[in-house]
């Protein structure tokens, strides 16, 4: 029965690759001999920089020259390409994608081996984000962290001090809350959309446990996850006006816009990522913000990968190598407001500190290395996962039902996904 989807899924993919694949093979035809194809899906501020490292890298004397191209949807086309068996050399993907990919059989193992840069170098935290059965599918590109942003301006309005630990975010959430008549917040359990699947990292709980044969033991009821949602129905939930608190729900709200919570100055406090502070700057200029790290962390990254049928294994590791050099990807990483997924020298590092955009890139650079730095399990259900967890928050979000309940019918459904994913 699973061979039988199987099968069908590849020949719904073929059919309706088909117009790419022609589009595709039309271009290909004025492809230059020695070059390699590089996709990526970066757009705006974040893709000029991208197009500078290649043009630079075109213009040296490597031996052969990379064509980049720009796609949108790039899930969809990089499978198409793949199914059809015209995929390009070298592939950005989001890492979520990773795991999926891996299991479908569509990426090559990274040979270390062939690599000018060493693997130690690397932040180990994001390597094994980019593991699947303990083969890197996957090299990291640029990285994120979640971390609290905090905005100075409605603190100083109350006479507040930044928070240190849960019990102050509680503290300064409720006396937000009371002197502005549930106008203002603190914390806010519904903003953003991930705070349910975040908040239990900082309770030490986990979503799946990787076991040591790389399969993941799921663990959405674990006692730590349970921990973690009673606290913010005890202390935020509970307190909170029904019609103030599903107010501020994203998907009513358009979250990169004035409208967003934190922006318009209604949320004080936020678990948000490296981008985050460029945002507030962009939309609300006028709000001093400060970020600092919580106890835990989720960490994110966007991956560089070569596809199955890749027709240039040895080139494309090659300009991997050349794209994670220092000084390219330091510049890259200031560039689009982020940090390299190398570990720099000291004297490196204080050099790339020096005159960045984002005066709190540093928290974030610690964060990569804590030892309480966790990301969301790899599964070839991960998105469905997400949506559940969000599904199910939203049910103690409204007090439908408790944590407990919610996250015990969240982990059977997730159980029998998993099952069907065998």
């Amino acid at each position: 029965m699973m061979r039988r989807n199987v099968l069908y899924t590849c020949l719904i993919i073929t059919v309706l690759s088909l117009p790419f694949v022609l589009d595709y093979l039309s271009k290909k035809e004025s492809k230059k001999a020695g070059e390699i194809e590089f996709w990526q899906y970066w757009s705006g501020p974040e893709k000029k920089p991208l197009e500078n490292l290649v043009n630079q890298f075109n213009s040296e004397d490597h031996g052969f020259t990379v064509k980049l191209r720009s796609i949108s949807m790039p899930r969809k086309k990089i499978l198409m390409a793949i199914t059809a068996g015209i995929p390009p050399d070298l592939v950005h993907l989001d890492g979520d994608m990773v795991n999926d990919f891996a299991l479908r059989n569509a990426l090559q193992p990274i040979d270390f081996s062939k690599l000018s840069v060493s693997k130690s170098k690397f932040y180990e935290n994001y390597l094994d984000i980019l593991r699947v059965k303990e083969q890197q599918m996957a090299l990291p590109f640029m990285p994120t962290a979640e971390a609290l942003h905090i905005n100075k301006t409605i603190l100083d309005k109350y006479d507040l001090n930044e928070p240190e630990n849960l019990t102050d975010l509680v503290k300064i959430s409720e006396q937000i809350m009371t002197k502005s008549n549930y106008e203002e917040f603190g914390l806010l359990p519904t903003w953003p959309i991930w705070t349910g699947r975040i908040i239990v990292y900082l309770f030490g709980g986990k979503w799946a446990k990787k076991l040591e044969n790389g399969d993941y033991e799921i663990t959405a009821n674990a006692p730590e996850n349970i921990e973690a949602w009673k606290w913010l129905v005890e202390n935020f939930i509970k307190k909170i006006p029904q019609n103030k608190m599903q107010g501020f729900i994203e998907g009513k709200i358009s979250y990169q816009s004035p409208d967003n919570p934190f922006y318009s100055g209604k949320v004080a406090l936020e678990t948000n990522g490296i981008w985050e502070y460029g945002f507030v700057k962009k939309f609300s200029p006028q709000f001093d913000i400060s970020v600092k790290a919580l106890d835990a962390t989720e960490l994110t990254v966007d991956a560089l990968a070569i596809p199955r049928g890749a027709r240039d294994y040895d080139k494309s590791l090659y300009f991997m190598s050349w794209l994670l050099k220092e000084e390219n990807i330091s510049y890259l990483a200031k560039e689009q407001n982020k940090f390299p997924t190398i570990k720099l020298s000291p004297e490196k590092r204080k050099e790339f500190l020096k005159n960045h955009k984002h005066p709190y890139i540093e928290v974030f650079m610690d964060l990569a290395e804590s030892k309480t730095a966790y990301h969301f399990p790899h599964l070839s259900f991960s998105k469905e996962y997400k949506r559940e967890i969000t599904k199910a928050f939203n049910r103690v979000l409204r007090l439908e039902s408790s944590p407990e309940k919610a996250l015990f019918d969240l982990q059977v459904k997730i159980l029998e996904t998993q099952k069907r994913s065998i």
